[in-house]
């Protein structure tokens, strides 16, 4: 795959973001390189005070949409690739510090105080060493945690849930990596639940997740058993770090692939 330089590099990524004139997306563009150069400062220290003034000005408009241009690079980037990765997952961005806040969700705890931030699903494509290519699809909302029962959430349509974040993603992947003869999502064992794995996607696209349900029956040498009890032939094993947590201490697991 040829690379282009870093040269004007924001002015690719951002010319086709959803902003009403060709003016905003310039000073889009020069935010970014500010922001890359000064990546330790403060967003308004970074670009500087008129920066900032057109920052508030673009942003404050809800319709307006920056990710699209750099959808369409990562895309192309994609294109002359036979194979790329999509990794896809949800990262916390937890706000509780910053007391002038609106707009945030509760992200839960085991405090049983709200923790306040937003939750961000992200799709990033790389090759297969692993080289960043870019983000293709991205969701960010402020979730809302204890607002409904535990007995009525499996009821609801997988549309009303948060889950649903793992089938728009999908349809992004299949939608913008459509030109690329082969694409694996990987994921988490969270991803592992029958709308996400029934959903439409591309001919191109498969997935590859970690198993959560053990105990689903599938059919095997024509018997119907449960899924943690098929014997699977390992294709390899490898070695991961654990780092310590709450519940666990610092370890070494080996991980078998079958």
């Amino acid at each position: 795959m040829l690379y282009q330089p870093l040269e004007h590099w924001s002015e690719r990524e951002f010319m086709d973001c959803g902003v009403e004139d060709l003016r905003e997306a310039k000073s889009i563009s020069k935010m970014a390189d500010k922001l890359l150069a000064t990546p330790e400062n403060s967003f308004s220290s970074s670009v500087g005070n008129s920066l900032r003034k057109a920052a508030w000005r673009i942003f404050s408009k809800e319709e307006v949409d920056i990710s699209y241009g750099h959808y369409r690079q990562s895309s192309l980037r994609c294109s002359s690739e036979s194979m790329v990765l999509v990794h896809q997952d949800t990262t916390d961005l937890n706000f509780g510090g910053h007391l002038a806040s609106e707009g945030l969700g509760d992200l839960g705890g085991s405090t049983g105080k709200p923790i306040l931030g937003l939750c961000v699903h992200s799709a990033l494509v790389t090759t297969e060493a692993g080289i960043p290519l870019g983000l293709i699809s991205q969701k960010i909302w402020a979730p809302t945690v204890g607002s409904k029962e535990k007995k009525v959430i499996p009821h609801l349509p997988i549309e009303e849930k948060e889950s649903y974040r793992w089938l728009e993603a999908l349809q992004d992947i299949s939608h913008r990596l459509k030109d690329v003869s082969k694409v694996i999502v990987v994921s988490d064992r969270e991803s592992d639940f029958y709308e996400y794995i029934d959903a439409t996607r591309g001919r191109n696209v498969e997935l590859l997740f970690r198993v959560h349900h053990l105990r689903r029956r599938v059919y095997a040498n024509g018997e119907k058993i449960a899924l943690g009890q098929v014997s699977f032939s390992s294709l390899s094993e490898i070695d991961v770090f654990l780092p310590k947590s709450k519940t666990r201490e610092a370890r070494k697991a080996r991980l078998t692939i079958s």
